[in-house]
């Protein structure tokens, strides 16, 4: 797998130019962010910089010779290359900015990067006049294909068009367009529930909000050359995942984004999430429902190991409804949601500012949790169902029976269930009875009757 290299430039003092303020500090906070979302390892991050108290008098060396540097350990054809640029830019007939003393098209810019064959290029430019881009003549895209060969493509992301001023505030302490593009990446509703935030999706929220606010007077520019979209950046970090779910209509609502989410998201058993969902479509339902929640807006709050749902109705309750309420499906569905898995997460609720909150923060489990289930009388008919689905991580999986619980019935209608999950997942099943049990030798029986002795196993435990 290539890795990500960036070099990022900001230049704050000027030859000939007003001088700036924060293009430093924008190339500084970029590099952070690139570090933290984008999976650009902190030694592959070049920062060229230029200030009064620490002036740089020929960047664009600097960068060339930055890019030879690269050379030595940068794979071509499979490694990517993010550049940024903050400071001055000028008119031109393609994007062009001033490194300090010496203008500079995204041509130029563009073939020193090319030395490295990267597989990926992002190019993003906070400067003035930005908005043009990379001018492709009728020979580019042949161009393209010889000189790039071994790449995926290219994508510009500019702070304005070809007539607009690119422009630095002092509440924001950065350039606006830098300001909006990382708060965008900093932001996780922004991702998708595989913790990923693309460049297209990237772009355009930053486009959005400028077009919401037009007094601002910019207007980005992106151009694209490239098959599909690139995952920019990435949230590894677990404990930061979340995505929220506007829920208008129940009914007419697409659940298999939140089922993908709660797998992602929660580190509990697949029935429970199979069966928390019941339980969620239900409470939906009810909020919306005339005469219960009677709600005009609702939500579902996905985080690690937590779900929160929200809505503006009528507090509504389905583990203890109110004594006039008519027992339904919602409040069946909550009570065995109870009994069943009351072990495995914690539930809280309250009323604030005329919404509630209903909060669900689940136990993380364990390998050894996921991988075993304790099957007592309450569960029992579940196994049956076919319902078992064993956790990609366990190396194998147990069913432990609470002493004297099997019958002759259920371990018929089991096997031949659980020799299907063990063949579609590759692990062994392990029955595991109390050494006492007198079932025990049945059940290896009709195991080798059904001829699922390669897939299904017994084992005893002691009290």
């Amino acid at each position: 797998m290539g890795k990500r290299y960036s070099i990022l430039i900001g230049i704050n003092d000027y030859t000939d130019c007003k001088d700036l303020s924060f293009c430093v500090k924008d190339a500084e906070d970029i590099a952070k962010t690139f570090v933290d979302f984008c999976n650009v390892e902190s030694e592959n991050v070049t920062i060229i910089t230029s200030t009064k108290r620490k002036p740089n008098s020929d960047p664009w060396s600097t960068f060339c010779e930055a890019i030879s540097n690269l050379k030595k350990e940068f794979q071509s054809g499979e490694d990517d290359i993010f550049f940024y640029f903050s400071g001055h830019g000028i008119r031109s007939k393609e994007t062009s900015v001033i490194f300090k003393n010496r203008d500079t098209s995204i041509s130029e810019i563009n073939s020193k990067l090319e030395e490295l064959v990267p597989k990926t290029k992002i190019l993003i430019f906070d400067s003035c006049y930005s908005g043009k881009g990379y001018i492709e003549s009728d020979k580019s895209a042949h161009f393209f294909s010889l000189s790039s060969k071994l790449t995926t493509g290219f994508y510009i992301l500019c702070a304005c068009s070809d007539n607009e001023t690119a422009k630095e505030t002092k509440e924001l302490e950065n350039g606006r367009f830098t300001h909006f593009l990382l708060s965008t990446i900093h932001d996780l509703r922004n991702y998708n529930p595989y913790g990923y935030l693309d460049v297209n999706s990237l772009f355009s929220k930053v486009d959005i909000f400028f077009k919401a606010n037009p007094d601002l007077k910019q207007s980005p520019f992106q151009q694209i050359k490239s098959i599909g979209s690139y995952p920019i950046a990435n949230n590894f970090n677990e404990e930061l995942f979340y995505m929220r779910f506007v829920i208008n209509d129940p009914f007419k609502f697409d659940w298999k984004e939140i089922v993908q989410t709660l797998n992602l998201y929660l580190s509990t058993k697949e029935n429970i999430i199979g069966e928390f969902i019941r339980l969620v479509r239900e409470h939906c339902d009810n909020t919306v429902a005339k005469g219960k929640g009677n709600a005009s807006y609702q939500a579902i709050e996905i985080s690690k190991n937590r779900v929160l749902l929200v809505d503006d109705g009528t507090f509504f309750d389905l583990f203890n409804p109110l004594e006039n309420t008519i027992p339904g499906g919602g409040i069946k569905t909550a009570a065995e949601f109870r009994e069943l898995f009351s072990n495995f997460y914690t539930y809280s609720l309250k009323e604030e500012n005329g919404l509630n909150y209903y909060t669900f923060e689940f136990t993380n489990l364990g390998l050894k949790e996921l991988c075993v289930l304790n099957i007592d009388m309450s569960s029992l008919m579940k196994l049956k169902d076919g319902n078992l689905i064993i956790d990609d991580k366990c190396p194998d999986y147990t069913i432990r029976f609470s002493k004297y619980v099997m019958m002759h019935s259920l371990i018929h209608m089991s096997i031949d269930n659980l020799a299907k999950e063990s063949q579609r997942t590759g692990k062994i099943i392990y029955m595991e009875f109390h050494e006492g049990d007198r079932l025990l030798k049945d059940v290896e029986s009709m195991i080798d009757a059904y001829g699922a002795s390669k897939y299904i196993k017994t084992k005893t435990y002691a009290d």
